[in-house]
């Protein structure tokens, strides 16, 4: 059960990642600011075209996202923050009432051809009053140990 939600987030995170790479492509936006033919500084992806829902919202330095980075669900309400660190990147997920669902360390490394994206270390999952109900440690995505409470 706990293979198949992570498996789900690391999906949803894959959709997120490559329509962000797309977005970074595209060099002739005038909306979106460029460095060296890189993503630099504060950017702001849209989900629709018309740019009325806010996909995520963060910032890069040459061509690297750097600090907080914020994901939207197509209604507005906020899914997840993510915010990188030199050697990992500190998340935490959002219950639909807007607890905090989850957090803890993820890893994000690119190879030649593709980006892997995995849960790593200690991570603390919290029912929807943000009570916390497990620690879960996991190495390179795979689940190693489990505590409920």
């Amino acid at each position: 059960m706990k293979r198949i939600a992570v498996v789900r987030s690391i999906g949803f995170l894959a959709l997120l990642l490559t329509s962000r790479l797309i977005h970074a492509q595209n060099t002739g936006d005038p909306d979106r600011p460029y460095k060296n033919q890189q993503p630099h500084g504060k950017w702001t992806i849209w989900s629709d075209s018309l740019k009325t829902k806010i996909e995520s919202t963060g910032k890069y330095r040459n061509g690297k996202e750097r600090g907080t980075w914020r994901y939207f669900s197509p209604t507005g309400q906020l899914l997840k923050k993510e915010h990188y660190r030199a050697k990992f990147i500190q998340t935490r997920y959002y219950h639909e009432n807007g607890k905090r669902k989850s957090s803890g360390k993820a890893r994000l490394t690119m190879e030649e051809e593709y980006i892997h994206y995995f849960v790593d270390g200690k991570w603390k999952e919290f029912d929807s009053r943000g009570k916390r109900i497990a620690t879960v440690w996991y190495n390179k995505g795979e689940e190693i140990r489990r505590e409920d409470r």
